[in-house]
């Protein structure tokens, strides 16, 4: 008890002095303003309204309500400051590390095996993504969840209950909630009652079907079957929610998604051994190399076959394989979900099954060559050593968006996602003309982007370019006609321009697609102003007003069309209550003593 004691704080003390550093890291722009900083969602922290949208909302293509309400409790209790999610993000990662070992101590009994896998875990640099993005939250939520649900599922097999299966089969179903790709986790405690539950023996199964070792094998099955009912469920739903990120198969035909999925099978295995660079996107390329093709399937094909031929006098070999293999589904790209081949964040769970075959691996060759125990053990401990200083260094790049991004380019080739997201992260830095470099070298390389057209866009406009800014937007509209951001922009430009009904058109698109976005009405009245059409101006406006009656602007420029129709009275009430909003207003003011005149003015003429 001592010893799992002392090794267990070990671990936290250790993989919380490597992640520390995260407490000074800033947001990324790329996700986590969706998910966090600029999620209207998030910022009230947790309420009735939030807790609704959580449950109900497909925003960012995914169902996840349980990582959205963790979002929400970091904002509830830290603010907006992004040290509180970083540190939540490095305790479920720790939290998870523990259980894992706690687990497989439990079932095996194998102690420094279980100790090195949570370790291999726990300071892996595949993990920093996971770990270091606050996007990420669903990872290491569901992941706690994951390891929550084995250490429930052991205790249910130990002493068998229906309290303590429903809490597994619980636990499991908040793990859905939080990311749907524990979908795989039924199939891994199939593979845990082969070994190390031992609840059934497979060669036993084979040569004799119809007796008690098939009998106990199908209520096996049988027991797994609400576990499989909530994973068809979730993936139903996951599905739906991803429809318009998933791109056709005349995109990316079948054969192309195979070949991508061995390629990267093969190269999560090499940057298992060798953590070489490592970025947050991994472009798909157009074609593979069929030489190396034929290497990733001549391994995969080696290494299955070498796992059933040793399974019977090693177990763990065929379950570490079975366990790599099979988690990885979801996310190996068959169901492809956006335009990355493959991401460092989805060996997460994945590699444990490897980190299973390399312990009890080593372990089973100290115990034939006794003499290599020393060897083994400092082999060991310098590996692990040596992946904490590669996670330090690789946890550094994710400080910011610049650092992070700059990186990506750096050891990835023709990648327009990362050149795209770094001219972003600079308009955002309001450095337009550094950001125009960027997103022109992304749109050399991809021309149908319809976001990085619309940055440029922007950069053109901020550098007071307004033709050629309206050429790329109107490009970025053609390109995505669903971007409301893209019509609201072009409307900008319209107007400026003259064309007060072609700024019209782009706004009440805008409107159409998010009519929530109360900036879109606000603008839609604007240019329904210089149109003429005061009645249907003054019905945008109210809307504004009837969601935020605070707003001082839509005050002012209600009571302008108001004026303009001759309602002196009500355009007093409005711009008075400009004036009460916003007291240093100038123009509210001006508004409000010309419409007092003026109306002084009419009730003279009229006596």
């Amino acid at each position: 008890m001592i010893r799992t004691f002392a090794v267990i704080l070990l671990l936290i003390v250790v993989t919380a002095a490597v992640y520390w550093q995260v407490r000074s890291h800033d947001f990324v722009y790329y996700d986590d303003q969706e998910y966090v900083f600029e999620n209207a969602h998030i910022h009230d922290g947790l309420t009735l309204k939030g807790v609704r949208w959580a449950f109900t909302t497909t925003y960012a293509a995914n169902w996840h309500p349980l990582t959205w309400l963790s979002h929400m409790a970091d904002q509830q209790v830290f603010g907006g400051a992004p040290a509180g999610p970083h540190l939540v993000n490095v305790l479920l990662h720790i939290l998870s590390s523990v259980m894992l070992m706690v687990v497989l101590l439990r079932m095996t009994g194998a102690f420094w095996q279980s100790a090195l896998v949570a370790a291999l875990f726990a300071i892996h640099p595949l993990h920093v993504e996971s770990v270091a993005w606050v996007a990420e939250r669903k990872d290491v939520l569901s992941t706690f969840l994951f390891m929550l649900t084995l250490l429930l599922y052991v205790r249910y097999v130990e002493h068998p209950a229906m309290t303590r299966y429903l809490a597994s089969l619980s636990c499991f179903f908040f793990g859905l909630m939080a990311k749907p790709m524990l979908v795989t986790l039924p199939f891994v405690l199939l593979l845990l009652d082969f070994w190390p539950l031992k609840r059934f023996d497979h060669l036993s199964f084979l040569r004799n079907m119809r007796q008690s070792v098939g009998k106990s094998l199908a209520r096996i099955v049988l027991e797994k079957l609400p576990f499989f009912l909530l994973s068809v469920l979730s993936s139903v739903i996951t599905v739906v929610a991803q429809q318009s990120a998933m791109p056709s198969f005349r995109q990316y035909p079948p054969g192309f998604r195979m070949g991508n999925a061995i390629n990267s099978y093969a190269t999560y295995l090499i940057k298992m051994i060798w953590p070489s660079d490592l970025a947050v996107f991994y472009p798909l390329a157009s074609q593979f190399d069929p030489w190396k093709l034929a290497g990733a399937g001549t391994l995969l094909v080696a290494v299955s076959l070498w796992a059933v031929t040793v399974s019977r006098k090693r177990p763990y070999i065929l379950v570490g394989w079975l366990w790599y293999l099979g988690t990885l589904v979801p996310v190996i790209g068959i169901v492809q979900v956006g335009s990355q081949s493959m991401a460092d964040r989805y060996t997460y769970v994945p590699s444990v099954g490897i980190f299973i075959m390399t312990a009890w691996g080593l372990s089973e060759a100290v115990a034939r060559w006794s003499r290599l125990k020393t060897t083994a053990v400092a082999s060991a401990v310098m590996v692990l050593i040596a992946l904490s200083a590669l996670t330090w260094v690789q946890i550094g790049y994710w400080k910011n968006t610049f650092t992070l991004f700059t990186r990506c380019v750096s050891v990835t080739q023709n990648n327009h996602v990362a050149l795209g997201v770094l001219g972003k992260y600079l308009l955002k830095k309001e450095q337009p003309a550094e950001a125009l470099v960027f997103l022109q070298q992304s749109l050399a390389l991809k021309r149908d982007d319809a976001e990085v057209q619309h940055g440029i866009g922007t950069a053109l406009f901020k550098l007071g370019r307004e033709a050629e800014a309206a050429a790329y937007i109107s490009n970025a509209v053609r390109l995505n006609p669903k971007d409301a951001r893209a019509h609201h922009d072009l409307g900008i430009l319209m107007r400026r321009s003259g064309d007060s009904d072609g700024a019209v058109r782009e706004f009440q698109e805008a409107v159409r697609i998010e009519p929530d976005d109360l900036s879109y009405h606000f603008e839609l009245g604007v240019s329904l102003v210089d149109a003429g059409r005061l009645d249907e101006a003054i019905e945008q406006y109210t809307e504004v007003l009837r969601q935020d009656p605070a707003h001082a602007n839509a005050h002012v420029n209600v009571g302008v069309a108001l004026a303009r129709k001759g309602n002196m009275s009500e355009a007093i009430e409005h711009f008075s209550r400009a004036v009460e909003l916003a007291p240093t207003d100038e123009t509210a003011r001006q508004n409000l003593e010309l419409a007092r005149r003026r109306l002084v003015a009419v009730k003279s003429d009229r006596t």
